[in-house]
């Protein structure tokens, strides 16, 4: 099978550098956008969207299941994998079937069952995200060298100190800290909750969540449901107290 190529014409420039078109795909019409910098729009971290789900619109968010990153490098449209191309300048997208099995992409949406996974503690154990079902759990993407995550870690232990003993519970996943460093930032605030830590050439739980972006928080609820994206400052005490009653 020939590639499948989706030509823009460069008048059709959307807000914030977005491009959009349609590309056939197996005899379906797959509405897609394209968005960039400075004119680029095949920077490894561009996000490009696909309307999988048909309804006209895709989700810009984060989370989002229909937005990828042109390093992502594939899409799967209807139970087929296709590598896809974004032109340097925008001016199209390419598309070519991929023989062999490709790891499904995990659904972050609010709404979709968190993706388990498992770490292994400050405390030598190894843990699940799904062990901790029946709590309210929020995950917590972080570094000590984050600037914003300092500004967020006041919030959350005061979250935590509150709501522990109602069912509330954070699993922090620090990225590319030393071990001293990140016990150094945990100790300065007060941090007690189970904490992962992985780097840049292993971290699978950020892999599995798609996450380059620091702080990210994912607020999931009893029975493992997302219920919120990246809430920060006091919203996560807002919805604890709406949760909770108290």
């Amino acid at each position: 099978m020939q590639p499948v190529k989706a030509i823009l014409s460069r008048a059709r420039v959307y807000a914030l550098g977005m491009r959009r078109g349609v590309v056939n795909v197996d005899g379906r019409e797959l509405e897609f956008g394209i968005a960039g910098d400075f004119g680029i729009f095949n920077g490894w971290n561009d996000p490009v969207y696909f309307d999988l789900d048909g309804n006209g619109v895709f989700s810009r968010a984060r989370n989002s299941s229909e937005r990828y990153r042109v390093y992502d490098g594939y899409v799967t449209v209807d139970g087929k994998n296709w590598r896809f191309d974004v032109d340097r300048l925008g001016e199209k997208i390419s598309l070519a079937p991929l023989d062999g099995s490709y790891p499904a992409r995990a659904a972050l949406d609010e709404g979709a069952v968190a993706p388990d996974f498992s770490f292994v503690g400050r405390d030598g154990a190894e843990h699940r995200l799904s062990d901790y079902r029946g709590k309210v759990v929020l995950l917590d993407f972080w570094g000590a060298w984050c600037g914003p995550c300092r500004g967020e870690a006041p919030h959350l232990v005061d979250a935590y100190e509150r709501y522990r003993d109602a069912g509330f519970e954070i699993i922090g996943i620090d990225y590319k800290d030393s071990e001293e460093a990140q016990l150094a930032f945990m100790e300065e605030f007060g941090m007690s909750w189970p904490q992962a830590r992985e780097s840049d050439s292993d971290r699978p739980i950020h892999d599995l969540y798609r996450n380059w972006t620091w702080p990210t928080h994912y607020l999931i609820d009893e029975d493992g449901v997302i219920i919120d994206f990246n809430p920060r400052g006091g919203k996560v005490l807002e919805l604890l107290e709406e949760r909770f009653g108290r």
